[in-house]
């Protein structure tokens, strides 16, 4: 006998551990639904992807050139480098400028894409942009313009038409009225025209939808994409436009006239760019000239103001030196006649210079000294000649001292009108010098701000021609100007649709599918309250598990006896094997079988049970004491005379009860009439009485009774057995009966009873325990010579199929 482990009733309430291996086991087996269910899913994606309209891809391959600005040689302190040097292409910005506002509404303006029109085939919508059969114009300038709002257009006949609407406010203003084609309508301020397409007579119905600027351009930028092919080099960069739509003539037109727009305004703005240059450079040309004419009248003014500047201050150092050479002639001049005089008054005995050594230009001078000179040399020679002493020598040298000092007298004279004269022409010459320093002075400084502005002026006239040259390529830059996009080549479309993708969706439907039917499956488990694993009798109730019982496809036989070698008999031989646990080692024992609910198989253990204990030579007898419900005939055929029932009443002894089957050894006592008053009666001495009796001819005494949960009837039958054994059943056992089964045995009786798992397919038993022998072999009726049970009819065809297979 096995006893488990649990110590607590459960309840609802209670947590459910959740046992991977189980749970995956237990899906497993239900791998048919999961099969159905990806069908299922499969089809349902086939089924969509041939519901949505293919979208095909389109892309379209163009360059953007760079090129330098030209402005980017100019000097820099003119602050033109800023915002006009460029370096590269901002992919953000390309997207911004291809999906503005302003490209969008001239491309829908230019291609009519402001309104749009659908046509139902079916269950197919899709977008029409070619043979439309009505044509919707309107005056955008109406006080009212239904955007965004979606409406019918129903042709009555040639020439009339209906409108229909599920917007309540257009409704009102279209409902129940007749239109005609071509002509101008105010509903509301709404002024519009329908047009009929005379070559497009056979679609009598589509909606419209006039498209807000907000939803066109929300419907641009997200199935548009604009990005960056390669590395970007310093001249051009590889831009690819794409985009996903339903009518590829349609994607090709919106590529080739976004690109030639875009085209476009690169132009204008290059030549706003221009223009702007232009300006700028005859401002700067105007400030320059401005500047230029300021520093020519600045520099007229200076001429003006001083003529000498006209030569400059080199003429006025020219004079200077001119005059310092006169100084110092004069100085040399006043020199030598301060030396001649000291000369002559000191009597010097050297020789004496003559004026022409000092640059002294007089004649008379030169003269009396020359006669000076010469006086003295002959002096000299006279002396040399003449005795000293002699008469002669001092006649001579008396005339010649005579002659001497009249020169001497001649030239001191001389000299000091000279040194008069010198130093006074010396003083003036001085202040001469003085005046022409005092004069160049202020004279410089003027030819230093000439200087200045010139080097200004012509700063500026370089600029000047500069800006000219700037101007004139500007100019021609402008009437010559090209856009920086080229395109490279037509908009092409993709070989085969980006969506719907079949494959996709049905593997997307497929693992749906699969989700969907393992979540019910889960779902229907969890709240499903009955009893299907070993682990929830054990949850469930403290009673020991005596034996499994594998499910009978034929419930309605004596296995034990018509398939003595199959897997179901092999599981009442273990609950046999189990007997003395029951009956604590003694051969003789009553055992009481019940249930919780009818339907549980008791009866049905109860019977093979007893001819399995009969055939070991154990003389059985088995008693059907659910008289509310007999089941015993079912397993028993020739049943007739007394029955219990007749014995409680006093109506037969026991021998009057026993029939004898065809199985040895085992006897039955079948419930007889249905009386009125049944537990009434189990509860009389009677009933105790026939026990007592059975054993004194019986080993083994079984008691099929009424399902305890129902009925109190098999109450007082419970203090007369051995053993109790209580059946439960896989998947007809709830688990909240089986929790009160305990409290309704009370603690007494429950110490002997157990309980017996029956009706358990093996094949959804997912716990950790396996085989009917629980914990023995998983049985299987090959193994025991006996064939396999008889399996259902989708069984069979599995089976079929997957050995096809």
């Amino acid at each position: 006998m096995i006893q488990t482990s649990n110590s607590t009733n459960f309840t609802q309430e209670d947590e459910i551990s959740i046992d991977l291996g189980r749970w995956f086991s237990y899906l497993k087996s239900k791998w048919y639904l999961i099969v159905v269910g990806a069908i299922v899913g499969l089809l349902v994606g086939y089924f969509i992807s041939k519901t949505i309209e293919p979208k095909w891809s389109v892309s379209t391959k163009f360059v953007k050139q760079l090129q330098k600005d030209k402005l980017s040689n100019l000097p820099l302190d003119l602050g033109l480098m800023g915002e006009m040097g460029a370096s590269g292409v901002n992919l953000e910005y390309e997207k911004g400028f291809f999906f503005s506002r302003k490209l969008i509404n001239e491309l829908t303006n230019d291609l009519s894409l402001n309104v749009s029109y659908y046509q139902t085939n079916g269950i197919l919508r899709k977008e029409i942009f070619e043979e439309i059969p009505f044509i919707l114009s309107y005056d955008s300038s109406s006080s009212y313009v239904p955007y965004d709002i979606e409406f019918t257009i129903n042709k009555l006949d040639q020439n009339s038409f209906t409108l229909s609407s599920n917007d309540e406010y257009l409704s009102d203003g279209v409902n129940n009225q007749v239109f005609n084609f071509g002509k101008y309508y105010e509903i509301f301020g709404f002024k519009f025209l329908i047009k009929q397409d005379e070559s497009n007579v056979d679609q009598n119905e589509i909606s419209v939808l006039i498209n807000s600027q907000d939803r066109l351009v929300e419907k641009f930028r997200s199935s548009f994409s604009l990005s960056m092919l390669g590395e970007q080099t310093n001249e051009i960069v590889l831009l690819k436009l794409s985009s996903q739509g339903t009518n590829t003539n349609r994607e090709r037109e919106i590529h080739q006239r976004l690109i030639e727009i875009a085209r476009e305004y690169n132009v204008e703005e290059k030549n706003e760019v221009e223009e702007k240059t232009i300006r700028f450079i005859e401002e700067q040309l105007n400030i320059v000239a401005d500047s230029m004419k300021h520093m020519a009248t600045r520099m007229h003014t200076l001429k003006i103001k001083d003529k000498n500047l006209a030569g400059g201050s080199e003429k006025i150092f020219e004079k200077i030196y001119e005059i310092e050479e006169k100084r110092t002639e004069l100085e040399l001049a006043v020199k030598y006649c301060k030396y001649l005089k000291s000369y002559i008054l000191n009597n010097k005995e050297e020789e004496l210079v003559t004026p022409n050594v000092f640059g002294v230009e007089n004649e008379v001078l030169t003269s009396l000294v020359s006669q000076y000179i010469n006086t003295k040399i002959e002096s000299e020679a006279k002396r040399n000649d003449l005795v000293e002493m002699s008469p002669i020598f001092e006649i001579e040298m008396k005339e010649r001292t005579k002659i001497l000092e009249g020169l001497e007298k001649s030239i001191l004279t001389n000299i000091s009108n000279m040194l008069e004269t010198y130093e006074f022409r010396l003083k003036e010459t001085k202040s001469k010098i003085s005046l022409l320093f005092s004069s160049v002075e202020p004279l410089m400084e003027d030819e230093k701000s000439l200087e200045g502005f010139k080097r200004l002026y012509n700063l500026n006239e370089q600029l000047y021609l500069v800006l000219l040259e700037k101007k004139a390529e500007s100019s021609i830059s402008k009437a010559a100007s090209l856009s920086n996009y080229k395109q490279l080549e037509v908009p092409e479309v993709s070989l085969k649709p980006v969506t719907p993708s079949s494959i996709v969706l049905m593997g997307g439907g497929g693992a749906f599918g699969v989700i969907v039917v393992v979540c019910l499956i889960i779902s229907a488990q969890l709240f499903n309250r009955s009893i299907h694993e070993i682990e929830d009798v054990e949850a469930a109730s403290h009673l020991p598990i005596i034996g499994v019982i594998q499910k009978a496809f034929d419930p309605d036989k004596l296995h034990v006896v018509e398939s003595p070698k199959s897997s179901i008999t092999e599981s009442f031989r273990s609950i046999r094997a189990n007997f003395k646990y029951l009956t604590k080692s003694s051969d003789k024992a009553t055992m009481l079988l019940t249930s919780m609910m009818s339907g549980e198989g008791k009866t049905y253990i109860s019977a093979n049970l007893a001819a399995s204990l009969s055939m070991i030579n154990k003389k059985t007898v088995l008693i059907g004491a659910d008289i509310r419900k007999p089941q015993l005939e079912t397993y028993f055929k020739d049943l007739t005379g007394k029955g219990l029932s007749d014995y409680l009443v006093n109506a037969a002894n026991v021998y009057e009860l026993l029939q004898d089957t065809h199985i040895k050894n085992l006897s039955v006592i079948h419930s007889g009439p249905i009386p009125p008053n049944p537990s009434e009666l189990l509860m009389s001495e009677k009933m105790s009485e026939l026990i007592t009796e059975l054993k004194e001819i019986f080993d083994i005494i079984i008691i099929d009774t009424a399902p305890i949960g129902l009925v109190s009837d098999t109450l007082p039958l419970l203090e007369l057995s051995d053993a109790n054994l209580l059946v439960v059943r896989q998947g007809r056992s709830q688990r909240e009966m089986l929790s009160k089964a305990e409290t309704i045995l009370g603690e007494k009786v429950a110490r002997k009873s157990s309980i017996i798992f029956n009706g358990v397919d093996f094949s959804k038993l997912h716990s950790k325990y396996i085989g009917p022998g629980y914990g023995g072999y998983v049985y299987d009726d090959s193994y025991f010579g006996e064939g396999k049970i008889e399996k259902r009819p989708y069984q069979r065809f599995i089976d079929k199929l997957l050995r096809k297979g």
